[in-house]
């Protein structure tokens, strides 16, 4: 067996390069135990071992793009001809990667020690993170038609009013949405999309995108006699929505909505939640929309009035957000557009 200092040695040199203990755990009759040492040849050291101070943050950059990597905390900058760099940062200190593309370029995503994948680490142990930078390819986005609307991305970078435009790292899936302005209604995808569903793409090269919308005129609006279209506190279309869940309703040619109608006037109501949260009422055929009808507390009764195109079918989708538990939704129609 190697002499008392050689695996004294050891043991130091083991935990320095793996990990960082704050204290040491008592094993058998021995303090300071570790990995691959037999129960005979294990060291007794002080307890706790001292703090290294500082452990190493490294970038290292991968792609066929360019771009450079700063920290927050200062100390660590990888410029656009740097393939890696490393910086040492004080034990516990959280430290912000901040990546920035070089012309032409995006940036696509982070990987390696898996505290990296958001672009902060801390500084624990030493770590490595790898940023990949890939050709930029542009996504267009526009609207047309009568109407008005809301284009989204995800992920983020097109909010199209204001924001129309955006560069991607060549081989991002990106997801767009189209959600109608009131009084509009959205009637589908153009360009690189088609349909009336969500608009999913593959930027493998630059594209662009037309949403439609028409506006539905007031002189189109029909009353109906407030009719129910769901109460879960009934056997149909009960249960309670379980928490996230979506639950479709079709409401062409009933409660004399007929089957041409092109969105509907509903007044909404939650009841009896068992956790806070939000109510969203969207097109059949669409992912939910970032905005909710309605906010509520646990054990609240509240209500809203929603104007929502009718989607796939003549249907629409009512979702109850919330962390757990379940809620009553009942839906009343009391007016359709054409």
């Amino acid at each position: 067996m190697p002499a008392y200092s050689e695996r004294r040695a050891s043991l130091w040199q083991y935990w320095q390069s793996t990990l960082y203990v704050s204290t040491w755990t008592l094993c058998g009759n021995w303090i300071g135990c570790a990995e691959g040492l037999a129960t005979a040849e294990r060291v007794s050291l002080q307890s706790p071992l001292p703090d290294p101070g500082a452990f190493n943050v490294t970038v290292t950059k991968a792609g066929t793009g360019q771009g450079a990597v700063s920290s927050s905390p200062g100390g660590l900058n990888c410029g656009i001809g740097c393939a890696s760099a490393t910086a040492p940062f004080p034990t516990g200190t959280l430290v912000a990667l901040s990546p920035t593309a070089g012309a032409g370029s995006a940036f696509a995503d982070w990987s390696g020690d898996g505290d990296c994948v958001n672009g902060v680490v801390v500084a624990d142990r030493n770590k490595g993170c790898t940023a990949r930078f890939e050709p930029a390819v542009t996504l267009a986005v526009t609207t047309s038609g009568t109407g008005a609307g809301r284009l989204t991305s995800r992920p983020a970078g097109i909010d199209c009013g204001a924001d129309c435009t955006e560069d991607y790292a060549l081989g991002t899936p990106v997801t767009l949405t189209a959600t109608p302005a009131p009084g509009s209604v959205f009637d589908a995808w153009g360009g690189a999309c088609s349909g009336t569903n969500t608009c999913a793409l593959a930027m493998d090269a630059a594209k662009s995108v037309t949403a439609s919308f028409t506006k539905v005129p007031g002189s189109s609006f029909y009353d109906v006699t407030p009719c129910r279209v769901a109460d879960t506190r009934e056997a149909q279309p009960g249960p309670a929505l379980q928490a996230n869940e979506q639950r479709l309703l079709a409401v062409a040619n009933r409660c004399g909505v007929p089957s041409d109608a092109k969105a509907i006037s509903l007044n909404v109501t939650v009841t009896a939640p068992t956790d806070p949260g939000n109510l969203r009422v969207f097109p059949a055929g669409l992912t939910a929309p970032l905005a909710s009808a309605l906010n509520y507390g646990a054990g609240q009764t509240r209500a809203n009035n929603v104007v929502v195109a009718l989607g796939d079918g003549g249907a629409v989708v009512v979702l109850c957000e919330q962390a757990s538990g379940t809620a009553h939704v009942i839906v009343d129609v009391n007016g359709y557009f054409e």
